[in-house]
């Protein structure tokens, strides 16, 4: 079954041996709840944030390191930050 994809965002990124490589996160959910000092549940007030993706290489998904999980998730905040102003 073929996933369907909201955003496809380019992800270069240094492997061990110093070459570059550029990565595909193909992103299939993202949810960004603001605060909310009315809210009655804590995760509401603070906000939160959930996305769901996949890392791909050459168009196929591959396993994501460890290191990358943060970067990638920066990544995603930042293009959907971008795309709110973008009118």
């Amino acid at each position: 079954m073929k996933r369907y994809y909201i955003a496809e965002i380019e992800f270069p990124y240094a492997n061990d041996a110093g070459e570059e490589v550029i990565y595909t996160v193909a992103v299939s959910h993202y949810y960004k709840q603001d605060p909310d000092p009315r809210a009655d549940s804590d995760v509401d007030f603070y906000g939160y944030e959930e996305s769901e993706w996949d890392l791909m290489e050459d168009g196929k998904v591959i396993p994501t390191p460890d290191e990358l999980v943060e970067p990638i998730e920066e990544l995603i905040r930042e293009y959907f930050e971008e795309q709110k102003h973008d009118y």
